[in-house]
């Protein structure tokens, strides 16, 4: 008998392992931009910048990144003004949660307003540039997705709860059942290294907000803004905040998802 042929029971299937490579491949170039915010917080922890503050060498840094973006036509002037959008949302999130003793900027910065350097804009900017570049790299689509008439509202109010919850009763658990009980039929198709892909949409909120959770302690561990309690020494951000990172992820995604919306139908279709 021959032994020149290898049994079929031998032979590894490297499917598996190539799509793991594709995925991995997609999401750090997806992830270019968080990364890239990460990474400069990180640098100038260590690097001695002489005269020019901290904050403001990676607000220089971060609008070098996306004003070459958009040159080398990575993004569209479109996703260059939604980056834009998230970092006026955040700006003005940030402004209120200082103001109001959340967390505090340590360092001097030039361009600090309302106690906030003008940076920190970035951090939230990139949770919509990784969600823009999914929805490029993967070509998305959102087959069921509710109404507008119901998603803007909610939109509306998950974003205003960040503020009135000083005042009012804080509403993000509801607003986040809400959210999973109205999205749970959407399904988030796309495609990846040629295969099709879905998750039920709910199921990306829950997963990318504790991701974002991870990267606020790696910013808080580097200095770059501080809770009252880490005051005396770092320690890690309090597990609470992972509901209010879900939610805003939920309410950056479906900015997004408004923006794009020749990407919605309303009706399911059947199976990609």
């Amino acid at each position: 008998m021959s032994t020149d042929q290898p049994s079929a029971a031998r032979r590894i299937d490297s499917r598996p392992i190539k799509f793991a490579i594709t995925t991995v491949t997609a999401t750090l170039y997806c992830a270019a931009f968080p990364l890239f915010v990460l990474g400069s917080l990180a640098v100038t922890s260590v690097i001695d910048l002489g005269f020019l503050p901290r904050y403001d060498a990676v607000l220089f840094l971060c609008l070098s990144f996306q004003i070459g973006m958009l040159l080398f036509r990575m993004e569209t002037p479109r996703e260059f003004a939604t980056i834009f959008l998230f970092h006026a949302m955040g700006t003005a999130l940030e402004m209120f949660k200082v103001n109001h003793g959340g967390w505090y900027y340590p360092e001097p910065a030039w361009f600090k307003v309302m106690g906030v350097p003008l940076y920190s804009g970035f951090m939230y900017a990139s949770v919509g540039s990784f969600i823009l570049a999914c929805w490029k790299r993967l070509d998305l689509r959102l087959d069921g997705f509710p109404a507008l008439a119901v998603v803007i509202p909610l939109v509306i109010a998950t974003y205003a709860n960040f503020f009135t919850n000083y005042w009012l009763w804080d509403m993000k658990p509801v607003l986040l059942l809400v959210a999973i009980t109205l999205f749970f039929p959407t399904r988030m198709r796309g495609t990846l290294g040629g295969v099709k892909i879905q998750i039920r949409l709910p199921f990306v909120f829950l997963t990318l907000g504790p991701v974002v959770w991870c990267a606020e302690n790696i910013g808080t561990w580097l200095g770059s803004w501080e809770y009252p309690r880490q005051a005396g020494g770092w320690v890690a951000v309090p597990p609470d905040k992972l509901l209010s990172w879900t939610v805003l992820v939920m309410v950056s995604f479906l900015v997004v998802a408004l923006i794009r919306k020749d990407s919605i139908r309303r009706k399911t279709t059947g199976s990609p």
